[in-house]
Protein backbone atom coordinates (compact mmCIF):
# COMPACT_ATOMS: atom_id res chain seq x y z
CA UNK A 1 0.00 0.00 0.00
CA UNK A 2 1.38 3.90 -1.11
CA UNK A 3 1.29 6.17 1.54
CA UNK A 4 -0.12 9.17 1.21
CA UNK A 5 1.88 12.31 0.76
CA UNK A 6 3.18 13.93 3.42
CA UNK A 7 1.44 17.39 3.78
CA UNK A 8 4.24 20.26 4.00
CA UNK A 9 5.31 20.78 7.54
CA UNK A 10 7.23 24.31 6.87
CA UNK A 11 6.06 27.71 6.03
CA UNK A 12 8.85 27.37 2.82
CA UNK A 13 7.04 24.26 1.84
CA UNK A 14 3.42 25.41 1.85
CA UNK A 15 4.21 29.03 -0.55
CA UNK A 16 6.72 27.05 -2.32
CA UNK A 17 3.16 24.22 -3.62
CA UNK A 18 1.24 27.70 -3.83
CA UNK A 19 3.41 29.25 -6.49
CA UNK A 20 3.74 25.73 -8.28
CA UNK A 21 -0.10 25.80 -8.49
CA UNK A 22 -0.06 29.07 -9.60
CA UNK A 23 2.24 28.80 -12.54
CA UNK A 24 1.00 25.41 -13.47
CA UNK A 25 -2.49 27.09 -13.79
CA UNK A 26 -1.13 29.67 -15.41
CA UNK A 27 0.77 27.53 -17.74
CA UNK A 28 -2.00 25.90 -18.58
CA UNK A 29 -4.07 29.25 -19.58
CA UNK A 30 -1.17 30.59 -21.94
CA UNK A 31 -1.19 26.75 -23.60
CA UNK A 32 -5.21 26.20 -24.17
CA UNK A 33 -4.84 30.40 -25.13
CA UNK A 34 -3.15 29.67 -27.93
CA UNK A 35 -5.85 26.35 -29.45
CA UNK A 36 -8.99 28.24 -27.80
CA UNK A 37 -8.50 31.70 -27.60
CA UNK A 38 -11.10 34.12 -25.80
CA UNK A 39 -10.92 37.59 -26.20
CA UNK A 40 -11.75 40.78 -23.49
CA UNK A 41 -13.00 42.85 -25.14
CA UNK A 42 -12.55 46.32 -22.13
CA UNK A 43 -12.29 49.41 -23.10
CA UNK A 44 -8.77 50.56 -22.32
CA UNK A 45 -7.79 46.88 -21.20
CA UNK A 46 -4.29 47.47 -22.97
CA UNK A 47 -4.27 50.82 -21.17
CA UNK A 48 -5.17 48.63 -17.83
CA UNK A 49 -2.86 45.65 -18.65
CA UNK A 50 0.10 48.31 -18.72
CA UNK A 51 -0.28 50.00 -15.56
CA UNK A 52 -0.52 46.24 -14.00
CA UNK A 53 2.34 44.82 -15.75
CA UNK A 54 4.32 48.38 -13.96
CA UNK A 55 2.66 48.05 -10.90
CA UNK A 56 2.44 44.46 -9.59
CA UNK A 57 6.50 44.19 -10.01
CA UNK A 58 6.85 47.03 -7.71
CA UNK A 59 4.50 45.11 -5.16
CA UNK A 60 6.58 41.91 -5.78
CA UNK A 61 9.44 43.52 -4.87
CA UNK A 62 8.67 45.20 -2.33
CA UNK A 63 6.97 42.36 -0.47
CA UNK A 64 10.25 40.35 -0.94
CA UNK A 65 12.25 43.04 0.12
CA UNK A 66 9.74 43.40 3.49
CA UNK A 67 9.96 39.78 3.84
CA UNK A 68 13.62 40.00 3.49
CA UNK A 69 13.96 42.47 6.21
CA UNK A 70 11.72 40.33 8.69
CA UNK A 71 14.28 37.77 8.81
CA UNK A 72 16.96 39.83 9.33
CA UNK A 73 15.01 41.63 12.33
CA UNK A 74 14.36 38.38 13.46
CA UNK A 75 17.68 36.82 13.69
CA UNK A 76 18.74 40.33 15.72
CA UNK A 77 16.08 39.74 18.25
CA UNK A 78 15.01 37.37 21.02
CA UNK A 79 11.47 37.35 20.04
CA UNK A 80 9.06 38.40 17.66
CA UNK A 81 6.88 41.60 18.00
CA UNK A 82 3.74 42.28 16.06
CA UNK A 83 5.58 45.33 14.55
CA UNK A 84 8.02 43.01 13.06
CA UNK A 85 4.75 41.49 10.56
CA UNK A 86 4.20 45.50 9.52
CA UNK A 87 7.05 45.79 7.26
CA UNK A 88 6.57 47.55 3.64
CA UNK A 89 3.00 46.24 2.13
CA UNK A 90 2.32 43.90 4.98
CA UNK A 91 1.15 46.68 6.87
CA UNK A 92 -1.90 46.59 5.02
CA UNK A 93 -2.10 43.09 3.39
CA UNK A 94 -1.10 39.91 4.65
CA UNK A 95 -0.77 38.34 1.42
CA UNK A 96 1.13 41.13 -0.97
CA UNK A 97 3.13 39.05 -3.19
CA UNK A 98 0.13 36.48 -4.31
CA UNK A 99 -1.61 39.88 -5.37
CA UNK A 100 1.25 41.13 -7.20
CA UNK A 101 1.36 37.89 -8.79
CA UNK A 102 -2.30 38.30 -9.73
CA UNK A 103 -2.22 41.39 -11.02
CA UNK A 104 1.03 41.05 -12.96
CA UNK A 105 -0.81 38.47 -15.11
CA UNK A 106 -3.80 39.85 -15.30
CA UNK A 107 -1.84 42.81 -16.45
CA UNK A 108 -0.65 40.39 -19.28
CA UNK A 109 -4.35 39.18 -19.93
CA UNK A 110 -5.28 42.34 -20.75
CA UNK A 111 -2.43 43.85 -22.68
CA UNK A 112 -2.83 40.38 -25.18
CA UNK A 113 -6.74 40.32 -24.73
CA UNK A 114 -6.66 36.92 -23.24
CA UNK A 115 -9.75 35.69 -21.56
CA UNK A 116 -8.72 32.84 -20.82
CA UNK A 117 -5.75 33.33 -19.31
CA UNK A 118 -7.41 35.44 -16.68
CA UNK A 119 -9.67 32.64 -15.71
CA UNK A 120 -7.51 30.35 -15.69
CA UNK A 121 -5.05 33.04 -13.30
CA UNK A 122 -8.47 33.70 -11.29
CA UNK A 123 -8.26 29.88 -10.92
CA UNK A 124 -5.05 29.52 -9.87
CA UNK A 125 -5.73 32.49 -7.36
CA UNK A 126 -8.24 30.69 -5.44
CA UNK A 127 -6.13 27.76 -5.44
CA UNK A 128 -3.25 29.81 -4.21
CA UNK A 129 -5.15 31.73 -1.10
CA UNK A 130 -5.91 28.09 -0.27
CA UNK A 131 -2.51 27.12 0.66
CA UNK A 132 -2.01 30.86 2.30
CA UNK A 133 -4.48 29.38 4.40
CA UNK A 134 -2.29 26.51 5.64
CA UNK A 135 0.63 28.94 5.44
CA UNK A 136 -0.65 31.64 7.78
CA UNK A 137 -1.42 28.28 10.46
CA UNK A 138 1.87 27.44 10.20
CA UNK A 139 2.49 31.08 11.32
CA UNK A 140 0.51 30.97 14.07
CA UNK A 141 1.87 27.82 15.17
CA UNK A 142 5.97 29.75 15.09
CA UNK A 143 5.05 33.33 16.32
CA UNK A 144 1.73 32.57 18.38
CA UNK A 145 0.18 35.52 19.78
CA UNK A 146 2.25 38.27 17.98
CA UNK A 147 1.37 36.75 15.03
CA UNK A 148 -2.21 36.46 15.81
CA UNK A 149 -2.31 40.19 16.66
CA UNK A 150 -1.31 41.12 13.33
CA UNK A 151 -3.60 38.73 11.53
CA UNK A 152 -6.17 40.11 13.51
CA UNK A 153 -5.61 43.78 12.23
CA UNK A 154 -4.19 43.45 8.80
CA UNK A 155 -6.54 42.11 6.02
CA UNK A 156 -5.94 39.83 2.82
CA UNK A 157 -7.02 41.05 -0.53
CA UNK A 158 -8.31 37.97 -2.03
Amino acid sequence: MQRPPEQPQTVHEVLARSYLWFLILCSAGLFFDLFFPLYISLPHAQTLGTILLVGAPVLILWAQSASYRFAQERERRASVTEAMFMYGPYKFLRNPTHIGLTLLIWGYAFVTSSELLFITTLAATLISNWYFRKHEVLLEEKYGEPYRRYRASVNTFM
